[in-house]
């Protein structure tokens, strides 16, 4: 039932009981008419408010409130909490300035999870069977990949103020024309209330996080509290252009963004409003846009040295590669992918190097990596390492191997996780030690599993043992691995499919998963050229540093590519061609 509380809803009655007699004498007439239309504005306005103060209860139990909180973050996966209130309430007023019967009581609410945990818990906070507004909110990503938080929540009441009512004027109209009056301006009030309690920030800070899933667009803080502040990075061209057109998509009016250099990225800070008119609601799986790592993959890498050296292969089986400041990692993704040939890396993967290399067999080219402190042992699953000489081949196992044979890409992936993988093809458990880490990368073709499995294990300092029910892997010696403390590489299966999802929160910069046709040409940076068997290939960083492969013929955002050849990339777009040299 609606509560007839409101300061003046309670004018509408005593107004109508002091006048009905001096009303019922004034008959009809114009004035009359006047009085009873103001009669039923102030009745349906009355109506009105009493709907919107269903919502709006008659003051703020702390403690009450604070338990709710902590109820909802619980639903939401967030453990930890804190909640305060702050002291004191602020009275609301009219547009005239006289006191409204509404204050606001505020809660600060400050905790630590994923991103979107955060918007769902400040989400369902806004759905809440009272009016609750998020006023100020606060954002940032920190080591470990975790999101803090602090939001201020203020909370609108209802004020019984019957004892401020003022004495009427005995001039009917009158009377009730400024009853008409502030009923209007209480209604006013209480809509935009009711509005400001919507949560609209949330849903346009998730319809931004979607729309810039496959971008290289990333958040690292966000404030709001009057106007709304988001700061962050870009990569390449297409998430640049794309900022203000998808803070627009979203619910924003951008007032002006503001762009610096962040090494190979740049920075952004975004000022902006909420534009009017609802935005719907879209959950945000872990972290979303938020990443602490978006400065190891912006900042510049040291550079690792130069092996330029000139083959005696003849053609067509001459191996040309020309790759110019490349991870040391995607030499070997290149050399697989053009030849086919498998690579394990126990070396590192920090810095840059150059290769210009003619006319190399692969044996050759190999060899020649020496000059740069890298070495690599024979195939056909090349172990790579940072050694003077190569290291020794991994022992074939006695028969032969029987895996089914598969194919790896995989960088600085877990090394566990990679044997739970492999644990599926080989249709056996896979045992390591407990507090096994570490991670591998691996570009292999056509092997048999178990022979990866080997490679990686090699790659680890590690030794393998295969028994009738299980592989068992650790330091060694192989003779004491069954009695070693072992677990299953895969983790026991879990009835809650809840509890099958990562309880990590992954970096949006190394799990894109954009493919080139969503990319345009300034997005792409030539790092290597390649040749064998007299066709040409090129490599091309993505924004996010991914090393990919570019072929004639191959679609972008904004154009084709045209040719490839020995000194660069061709691209066609519409009537005209770019060409794009390899750089230094």
């Amino acid at each position: 039932m609606a509560r007839k509380s409101c300061r003046l809803a309670v004018i509408v009655v005593l107004a109508a009981a002091f006048f009905g007699a001096v009303h019922a004498q004034a008959g009809a007439g114009k004035a009359g008419q006047e009085i009873d239309d103001l009669l039923l504005q102030c009745q349906a306005l009355t109506t009105q408010i009493d709907e919107l103060l269903l919502q709006v209860p008659p003051g703020l139990d702390p403690a009450d409130e604070i338990r709710r909180a902590h109820e909802v973050a619980k639903t939401t996966g967030i453990d930890a909490l804190e909640v305060k209130a702050i002291a004191g309430s602020e009275r609301l007023k009219l547009e005239d300035g006289s006191p409204a019967p509404l204050e606001l009581r505020r809660l600060e609410i400050s905790g630590q999870a994923s991103y979107g945990d955060v918007l769902t818990f400040l989400h369902r906070m806004g759905d809440l069977t009272r009016l609750v507004e998020v006023e100020t909110l606060r954002l940032k990503v920190e080591a470990g990949n975790v999101v803090r938080f602090t939001a201020g929540l203020a909370f609108p009441c209802h004020l019984d103020t019957a004892d401020e009512i003022k004495p009427l004027t005995t001039d009917l109209a009158t009377a009730y024309r400024e009853l008409l009056r502030q009923l209007k301006a209480t209604h006013r009030l209480l809509t935009e209330v009711t509005e400001r309690s919507k949560p609209r920030l949330v849903a346009a800070l998730s319809a931004f996080d979607n729309l810039n899933r496959e971008r290289a667009t990333v958040l690292t803080e966000i404030r709001a509290g009057g106007e709304i502040v988001l700061q962050g990075i870009v990569a390449g061209v297409s998430a640049r252009d794309g900022l203000k057109p998808a803070l627009a998509r979203a619910g924003f009016v951008v007032s002006q963004v503001e762009m610096s250099p962040a090494g190979s990225c740049q920075a952004f800070s975004a000022t902006a409003r909420l534009a009017a008119g609802e935005v719907p609601w879209e959950y945000v799986p872990f972290n979303g846009l938020f990443d602490f790592q978006v400065t190891e993959v912006c900042s510049p890498e040291p550079t690792g040295g130069r092996v330029t050296f000139r083959g005696t292969a003849a053609s067509p089986d001459a191996l040309t590669l020309r790759l110019h400041g490349v991870r040391l990692s995607d030499v070997f993704f290149v050399l697989n992918e053009l030849t086919a040939q498998s690579f394990i890396l126990a070396a590192g993967d920090k810095g840059r190097v150059s290769l210009d290399v003619e006319g190399a067999t692969l044996e050759e080219t190999l060899a020649a990596m020496s000059s740069i402190g890298m070495a690599a042992g024979p195939g056909p699953l090349h172990l790579v390492s940072l050694a003077e000489k190569p290291p020794a081949a991994t022992a074939p196992r006695p028969g032969r191997y029987t895996g089914e044979a598969i194919d790896l890409s995989v960088r600085g992936a877990d090394l566990k996780e990679m044997l739970c993988t492999l644990s599926v093809a080989l249709e056996k458990p896979v045992w390591v030690p407990d507090k096994l880490d570490g991670v591998v990368t691996a570009f292999s073709t056509d092997l048999p599993a178990d022979q990866v499995l080997d490679g990686l294990v090699a790659a680890a300092g590690l030794v393998s043992v295969r028994k009738a029910d299980r592989w068992i892997v650790g330091p060694g010696p192989a003779a004491k691995l069954a009695s070693q403390k072992s677990v299953n590489a895969c983790p026991p299966p879990a009835e809650d499919p809840i509890a099958l999802l990562p309880t990590y929160s992954p970096p949006h910069l190394r799990n894109l998963t954009v493919t080139l046709p969503q990319l345009a040409t300034g997005d792409l940076d030539l790092a290597g050229l390649a040749s064998l068997k007299g066709k040409w290939k090129a490599y091309v960083y993505t924004p996010w540093q991914r090393l990919v492969v570019l072929d004639t013929g191959q679609s972008l955002l904004d154009a084709r590519v045209g040719s490839i050849g020995p000194a660069g990339v061709s691209y066609a777009t519409g009537t005209s061609a770019v060409e794009v040299p390899l750089r230094p």
